[in-house]
């Protein structure tokens, strides 16, 4: 039987990884700028007029609910089940490490049950290919089966994703205005030109010159601190968002196998040929690798600072 290599290819019926979720490096793309977003926030703290309007809301400072390595580690040091707890860290970026531990869980979950999904079919004498499909439907769909797992990940993920999107982060705006700040930083000046009255003198005018220079400098280093901020948030939303769309995917997957008859689940042939359990598993557990990790590379940098 010929069976497609690209599990985007096929109907969402397999066991496989859906695509997007497996790109190299995504969770660590959305942490590596993190000193340039506390280095924007700071230069965005000094104009009374940006603090209100980058990250909304009473409460912490911004550089408080964007967090970072330093506050993990303090956090991490007074609890060390700090990653643990059942809730996710009020900060984004504990909040991200947080929800990629469970990602790392969960494909962890998939790759070792996938592996022993056979050993279901090593049954007792006596036993049916109707009962050995009960034994896969419970494993794949029952209370505690891996559609729950993956309904456990989207549902965290999603959350974390609204709370992201509620952040004001108009990007194509703020890239707008820096550009229009770069503009107007570059032309001449107006001052000095025949217009000004004769009164001025040659200090006036150098006087004025340097104040309104330094304005529009102040201006387009504000703009520029806002393009950073609002982009490093931007890579960590689109991270969160494939991973969100990529478990609600690997949920459909599996409700559409978990509808088929018990009698085709207790087929381990047909688990292999149609749901592409061989090709599925070692995916899951390479998939584990890299967020495992991910998640040990970022608590070894908290550390070691």
């Amino acid at each position: 039987m010929t069976r497609p290599t690209d599990p985007d290819a096929a109907p969402p019926l397999g066991l496989r990884m859906p695509k997007a979720m497996s790109v190299p490096g995504i969770c660590r793309g959305a942490l590596t700028q993190w000193p340039q977003l506390h280095a924007a926030i700071h230069e965005l703290s000094l104009d009374p007029a940006s603090r209100p309007a980058f990250v909304g809301g009473p409460g912490a400072t911004q550089a408080q609910r964007v967090g970072g390595p330093v506050q993990l580690q303090a956090a991490l040091a007074s609890d060390a089940g700090y990653l643990s707890r059942p809730t996710p860290p009020p900060d984004l970026y504990a909040w991200f490490v947080w929800l990629t531990l469970r990602v790392y869980q969960g494909a962890r979950r998939f790759n070792l049950t996938l592996q022993h999904l056979p050993d279901l079919f090593q049954a007792a004498p006596g036993t049916t290919q109707a009962d050995r499909g009960e034994w896969v439907k419970e494993v794949l769909a029952g209370t505690a089966g891996l559609l729950a797992c993956a309904q456990g990940i989207s549902l965290q993920a999603s959350t974390f994703a609204r709370h992201l999107h509620g952040i004001e982060s108009d990007l194509g705006a703020a890239r707008a205005a820096h550009q229009q700040a770069a503009e107007v930083f570059s032309q001449p000046s107006p001052v000095g030109d025949n217009q000004q009255p004769a009164s001025i003198n040659a200090h006036g005018l150098a006087r004025q010159l340097a104040q309104q220079t330094q304005y529009q400098l102040a201006h387009l280093q504000l703009s520029a601190a806002r393009v950073t901020a609002l982009s490093v948030l931007d890579n960590m939303t689109k991270a969160t968002d494939t991973l969100v769309e990529s478990w609600q995917r690997m949920v459909l997957q599996l409700e559409t196998i978990a509808a088929r008859p018990v009698a085709e689940l207790g087929n381990l042939e047909l688990l292999r040929n149609t749901f592409y359990l061989d090709e599925a598993t070692p995916e899951w557990g390479a998939f584990a690798g890299v967020i495992q990790a991910f998640v040990q590379g970022t608590l070894l940098t908290v550390r070691a600072r």
